[in-house]
């Protein structure tokens, strides 16, 4: 018999590598990044604005809030990390919802709280 040309399998695509953050002494993997992002751009934050001794997950206290979720402030005090449940955590993650948040803050000067990251640690989400 004849040799059969091999015919070409197209090359595996890798999943991209998830987008990370060093929260404290942990490195945490960011969700929602096409909404967190260009806020974090926009608002010139450092790469590691929660890295190492600028924040310790043992700083959360509880936020006096009606929802109860702790929340810590970092050392610099430029930046707080807040537990999100509940509503709030199904608000946060709609697509809707972050891509009017994304416009409305990319637009310009506002009083609206800055999020400048999303992410999971131990079954708890965070901003």
């Amino acid at each position: 018999r004849g040799a059969r040309a091999c015919r070409a399998l197209p090359p595996l695509a890798m999943p991209a590598a998830a987008a990370t953050l060093q929260v404290g002494a942990e490195v945490v993997e960011l969700l929602d990044e096409a909404c967190f992002a260009p806020l974090r751009e926009r608002f010139a934050a450092p790469a590691g604005f929660l890295a190492g001794s600028n924040f310790s997950f043992e700083w959360l206290a509880p936020s006096g809030g009606k929802g109860g979720q702790l929340i810590g402030r970092s050392a610099c005090r430029e930046y707080f990390v807040k537990e999100v449940s509940g509503e709030d955590a199904e608000t946060i993650r709609a697509a809707d919802f972050q891509k009017a948040y994304t416009a409305h803050m990319l637009r310009g000067e506002t009083y609206i709280n800055r999020f400048l990251a999303l992410f999971m640690r131990k079954g708890v989400l965070y901003v």
